[in-house]
């Protein structure tokens, strides 16, 4: 979990270099390659980066789904089946206003 502070501060440097580029933030639902060729385009890595940027995302994507996981699990030990069932639909509700914030720019 040390890495975790790492890779966050990394990518989100990533994503500020990417934003700060003037790039297209149409929202398309994520699709690594064309993020990773972008970031490959836009910062002009080498072979070894390339690689060592790859990395750190496959390790991160990991982390985070883990700990989206034991997060769920912790939020259900807290919460009745109600309380979960509401918070379910508040999280469902928000991914779907982010993503039509990005669609509509």
């Amino acid at each position: 979990m040390k890495c975790i502070p790492f890779v966050a501060a990394m990518t989100l440097s990533l994503s500020s270099i990417t934003y700060a580029s003037g790039s297209d933030h149409s929202y398309k639902g994520h699709d690594g390659k064309s993020y990773m060729d972008k970031i490959v385009k836009k910062l002009e890595l080498n072979q070894d980066q390339q690689s060592a940027v790859k990395q750190l995302h496959e390790q991160y994507r990991a982390e985070k789904k883990a700990l989206r996981e034991k997060h769920h699990q912790d939020m259900s030990e807290v919460l009745n089946a109600k309380q979960m069932e509401k918070y379910l639909k508040i999280k469902k509700k928000m991914k779907q206003r982010k993503a039509k914030k990005h669609v509509e720019g």
